[in-house]
């Protein structure tokens, strides 16, 4: 499907874009006090909300799929609320992160279902995907546990490793399949 692969290639980029921003400036994103990083977070949220409809309108099966919109809408609402809603709140480092720990949470449970359960034909990628998910569940309920600036640091270069690696998977999966084929030849 040529838009399928037109948003796939816009999807790629702007991730791999937003990861590298994330790795040169995640001190400044910092700074301050965590002071820009709701709207890293909730940028990257409604981003990733905005990805995932596009992939349920433009996917074959959109009525079986139109069901699982619920997840990518909250997803939105969560971007929304970061960067507007608990602006000039006293607690409003302490509501980023466990907003963005309940969300990179709901995201990796989501993950490990359609990446390592629906795609265990690629057992290389799989395995890398549920490790790094299950990374990524541990470090939000620390995040949760103890919202310091500390450990937001630590889960914004995770936020850049995960982007990238949204980038990347694609690429991974297409050339562990090739590879298995020819060995299949």
């Amino acid at each position: 499907n040529y838009c399928m692969k037109k948003s796939l290639i816009v999807k790629l980029s702007i991730y791999l874009v937003i990861a590298i921003l994330i790795f040169i400036f995640h001190n400044w994103i910092m700074s301050e006090g965590g002071k820009y990083l709701q709207y890293v977070v909730g940028s990257v949220m409604i981003l990733y909300g905005i990805d995932e409809i596009v992939s349920i309108i433009l996917d074959k099966n959109f009525k079986e799929r139109l069901v699982k919109i619920n997840t990518p809408l909250l997803t939105i609402l969560f971007g929304f609320i970061t960067i507007f809603v608990i602006e000039n709140n006293e607690y409003e480092f302490v509501i980023l992160c466990v907003l963005w720990s309940s969300w990179s949470i709901m995201r990796e449970f989501n993950e490990i279902i359609e990446k390592v359960v629906y795609e265990r034909e690629n057992k290389i990628t799989a395995l890398l995907n549920l490790l790094e998910s299950l990374a990524v569940i541990v470090l939000s309920v620390l995040l949760m546990i103890n919202p310091g600036e500390h450990h937001a640091h630590i889960h914004l270069i995770l936020l850049g490793i995960e982007l990238a690696l949204e980038a990347v998977w694609p690429i991974s999966t297409l050339i562990e399949s090739r590879i298995r084929q020819k060995k299949e030849e």
